[in-house]
Parts: structure tokens; sequence; C-alpha cells
């Protein structure tokens, strides 16, 4: 990975690829977003990328015409493909997040049941899933906050799009032929990759955080490792740090979004909160463990009596 995606947002990374053979593939299982279509753009190869989805559920992204040392950029449309029996193919033709096209090809059998669930409609408008090769709608529906359009992997080139879109459509014919071109840009349409880790390592980072805590203060002094764990100044910050970690992770969004919003409407008075806030926590946590180390001053643990008598 040679240019990784910030945390949070969308997919959007360069890859370079070390070693590579003519079978090969990427798997995106476990990724955050793994069931969503993927593609390429700025590749050092030919323009020919597919992801291959299976009805039990792995999903791969095929580069045909890579080789050892090529580079891309992988990105996301906000599609998620479900397919009932068997495996298909997509590909990306039109990397759009408001209206995108989409290539089909079946698998081993013909006429498997897909399922289209478009993550970022417009809700309250109707969508429509055109084929532009055969001229014909295949489904419609209501948008919510998601949109499940229904069809088969026949090989054509699909249009997810509002009914009342005035965009001419293209005919084409053949799998990842003409009527979407080639893959140059990243959609500018912004959509947010969730979770950006697997829950269940979250929750291992949140725990090693916890018992890092626990850990430092048993091996302080004595008089640290009497007061109970949740009077230690420290292990109360690492729960602070841990939940926090464990949110931005999970959903950055429930975090980023209002942040977002209140820096839009007040920047100025959020950076000097931001900055005080981290300077109060750092000043606390230094007054604390100053505030031992004189109390353990004080009442040394051993007395050594040097000359004189008892009288």
């Amino acid at each position: 990975m040679t240019d990784p995606t910030p945390l949070g947002e969308r997919l959007d990374s360069e890859v370079r690829l070390d070693s590579w053979a003519n079978d090969s593939y990427l798997s995106l299982g476990g990724s955050p977003d793994e069931t969503r279509l993927h593609y390429t753009y700025n590749e050092s190869f030919g323009d020919s990328e597919y992801d291959e989805v299976t009805a039990t559920g792995y999903h791969r992204l095929h580069l045909p015409e890579a080789s050892a040392s090529s580079t891309f950029r992988v990105s996301t449309v906000p599609v998620r493909v479900d397919v009932a029996t068997g495996e298909a193919r997509f590909r990306v033709t039109e990397p759009s997040t408001t209206e995108p096209k989409i290539s089909v090809m079946p698998g081993e059998h013909f006429g498997d049941g897909v399922s289209f669930e478009f993550l970022a409609p417009s809700a309250g408008d109707t969508y429509l899933l055109y084929s532009t090769t055969k001229g014909t709608q295949r489904d419609s529906v209501l948008a919510g906050e998601t949109v499940s359009l229904a069809d088969d992997d026949s090989k054509e080139i699909l249009h997810i799009r509002k009914s009342a879109s005035t965009e001419s459509e293209s005919s084409g014919s053949g799998f990842f032929g003409s009527g979407g071109g080639s893959v140059t840009d990243v959609a500018n349409d912004y959509v947010p990759a969730m979770p950006v880790l697997n829950p269940g390592l979250v929750a291992a980072l949140v725990l090693v955080i916890v018992a890092g805590a626990v850990a430092y203060t048993e091996r302080r002094t004595s008089s640290t490792r009497s007061k109970p764990v949740y009077e230690r100044p420290l292990v109360l910050l690492a729960l602070v740090v841990a939940g926090f970690v464990g949110i931005l992770l999970i959903s950055p969004e429930s975090i980023t979004g209002p942040v977002k919003s209140a820096l839009d409407t007040a920047l100025p008075l959020a950076s000097v909160l931001g900055v005080m806030l981290a300077v109060g926590g750092l000043g606390y946590w230094w007054y604390t463990r100053r505030q031992t180390r004189i109390a353990e001053a004080k009442a040394p643990e051993n007395v050594f009596r040097i000359g004189g008598d008892d009288k």
C-alpha cells in the first residue's frame, strides 16, 4: 500500500503489486468495504478489472492484465451486490456515487438472481435499474435509506439512476464493452466507509489500552497500587481514550460528522477548546503524578537513624 486511505474516509488507496500471477486476485473479505463494488483507475496496466461475487459470500477483485510491479488506485461505489446462487462478475464502468453504471456477466451458470443495493439515494425519489444494453427498465423502487433493485446476471450494462434523469442512454453489447468507457478518475461524491476496522479487532484494541494502563499502575509504587483500580487517574484516562478510539473506529461518522458540522460554524472556538482540553488533560495527569510522588516522599517506607540515641 503506497498511499493508504485515511481512517473513516471513502476508500481511495494506491497499491503496488510486488508479485502477481495470471490466476491471482485480491480477496476483499474482512475489509470495511468488502460488500461494495470496487474499481481501479490510474492503472499501469490495461483497464480490465472486475469483481467476482459468489452466493457463499466471497468477493474477489480480479486484475487480468496486471503483473509484478504494477501500480493502480482502488476505490468503491456505494453499491452492494447479493448473488442468489452461483457467482457473477461485475465491473464499474462509470464510478458515480449518485448514478453509477455497472457491467454484468454471469459465472458458470446463466440466470442467477442478483440484488443491487444502492446505499446513497435521495430519499423520496424513484430509482430505476435500467439496461443500457437492451434499452429496457429492469426494476424500479421508491427510495428510503437505501434502494434495493433486482435483476439477474444477464450479460449487459446496468445504470442505477433516478427516474427523472434526462441523461441519454448509450447502448452497448458484450461484457465490459462500450457504454461505460474507461474509468480515469474517482467519483467526486463522498461516501464514508464503515466501519474502519472489524469490531472484534476494535474490542481487542480497547482491552489492550485499558489492560496496559492497569498493568502500568500496578508496577508503580505501593501507594499507587493501594488505590482501587477505578480511582487511578491513568486508568480513568485510559478508559476515556479507549472509548473514544472504539467509537471512532466502529463508526467514525458519529464523531466526525458532529465535529465537522461544529467546526464549519465555529472553527476558531472549537480549535481553542480542543487545545485547552488537551493541555488541561496533560496538566491534570502531571499534577496527580506529582502529588503522588510528594506523598511518597513524605511517608517513606524505611526509616534510618544516624548517630545520637533515643533520649
